[in-house]
């Protein structure tokens, strides 16, 4: 019960971080608009850099997205893979144990990516 409790804080934490991610793009782009709409002519070079001191936050906040999108798929994946009617206990037990140790090696895999 705990672990599905985990999960549920895991997966709000995600959506709202998601949200916060497309939030920032929004507020990204409403800037950039108020920038290219005023009447001053900025140069390609002034554009350009405007467009890199932003990149960051463009690039965090898409992958707050993709994040929230893969942890949605799996999630849905594995509640397949599970609840297969078709399927013997023993094999669900076996995919379980896969499942788990995929798991755990995509989480030590996003903790050693910088």
């Amino acid at each position: 019960m705990l672990n599905t409790f985990g999960n549920k804080v895991h997966y709000i934490k995600s959506q709202l971080s998601a949200a916060i991610g497309a939030f920032a793009l929004f507020q990204l782009q409403e800037d950039m608009k108020k920038q290219l709409n005023g009447e001053v002519n900025y140069t390609e070079e002034e554009l350009e850099k405007y467009i890199q001191s932003y990149k960051r936050v463009m690039v965090d906040s898409l992958w707050k997205l993709n994040v929230a999108n893969i942890e949605a798929t799996f999630f849905h994946v594995c509640q397949l893979v599970l609840q297969d009617p078709d399927s013997k206990r023993e094999e669900l037990r076996a995919r379980a144990r896969g499942l788990k140790i995929s798991t755990n090696v995509s989480q030590e895999q996003t903790y050693l990516t910088p």
